[in-house]
């Protein structure tokens, strides 16, 4: 059934083409956002492309209003690399429990994108994190109430630490590896063995 996917890919189109402008996209960033919010409708529906979509929303309005900065592949791919690891894994196993590390990735990459947005601003990063750890989660609320939002909030910012220790070294990935570890202790601490 090729149906989920042809969705996904005019609702990417659409999302591209109506950030395009604010996100002064290039096309290697229009291309990555365009495969992202594809393959997350067409493997998780609307209920996974909602929150990755707010993620996207949060990570344009925190772009520097630099008239030169343009949103590049090496923006969009690090950001959304741990989620989307995430997605593939529940294309391969089919289990819904893996709905809950993937929301924890995302609070991670929100948390990470205001912080950085703080730093460069000199605003206070802590107000600033913990809502971007809120925001892609919020929309969630609406359709799965018993989300566990605090705990959520809690992985994210663990995520967030964990990039700010990373971005100390030259190691590569920090984004991957920081959402990636959000994910692993929501798996731990939200997810019932044996699931």
């Amino acid at each position: 059934d090729l149906s989920s996917w042809i969705e996904g890919m005019l609702l990417a189109l659409a999302l591209v083409v109506l950030t395009m402008a604010r996100g002064k996209l290039t096309p290697a960033g229009a291309l990555s956002v365009f495969l992202v919010a594809t393959v997350a409708w067409a493997v998780g529906g609307w209920t996974w492309a909602v929150p990755l979509v707010t993620l996207y929303v949060i990570f344009l309005y925190s772009m520097p209003r630099d008239p030169r900065s343009r949103l590049d592949m090496r923006e969009v791919v690090p950001t959304t690399v741990g989620s989307m690891i995430v997605v593939l894994a529940f294309a391969h196993a089919h289990t819904d429990a893996l709905f809950v590390p993937f929301l924890a990735t995302l609070s991670a990459n929100g948390a990470i994108a205001l912080a950085l947005l703080a730093t460069a601003r000199q605003w206070p990063a802590v107000p600033l994190a913990i809502s971007g750890a809120c925001g892609p989660l919020l929309p969630v609320l609406l359709y799965a109430p018993d989300t566990p939002l605090l705990p959520l909030i809690g992985t994210g910012l663990i995520g967030l630490i964990a990039f700010l220790l990373l971005a100390r070294t030259r190691f590569k990935g920090r984004r991957m590896v920081a959402s990636l570890l959000a994910g692993v202790a929501a798996w731990a601490l939200l997810v019932p063995p044996g699931t």
